[in-house]
This record gives structure tokens, sequence and C-alpha cells, in this order.
């Protein structure tokens, strides 16, 4: 049986992965940086569908901006 898509899953590991500053991420999708810290370590089990979605696709965009 193929695996469920999971956006919350999916967009942590690209926040792990990615290399840009919290803060950076954080002013550019409009929210806090506590409220991104959080998040990224877990303290904020469920973020909202449309915070993660917004984190998501700027995650997207930088990835395919580098195979740009």
């Amino acid at each position: 049986m193929a695996k469920k898509y999971n956006l919350y899953e999916e967009t942590m590991v690209m926040l792990h992965e990615c290399r840009r500053p919290i803060a950076k991420i954080a002013r550019d999708i409009h929210m806090t940086n506590k409220w991104l810290e959080k998040v990224k370590k877990g303290q904020i089990k469920n973020p909202g569908v449309h915070s993660t979605q917004k984190l998501h696709d700027y995650l997207i965009d930088l990835k395919r901006e580098e195979f740009r």
C-alpha cells in the first residue's frame, strides 16, 4: 500500500534541511521567529494547515531555485 502524503512531515523534513536562517524564513513568510523556532523544535504539534502550507510553498520554491 502506498504511503499517504503528509504535508506536515514533508515540510518539517525540508525545514530541517534548509540552511537559510530561521529569522530570514520567518520574515519572508510573515511569521514570527518564535513561532517558526517552536515548529522546528516540535513544540507546536499542530501549527495549522494554512501556516504549514505557506511554509511548505516557501521551502519548495527554495528547492526549485537550487536547481536553476
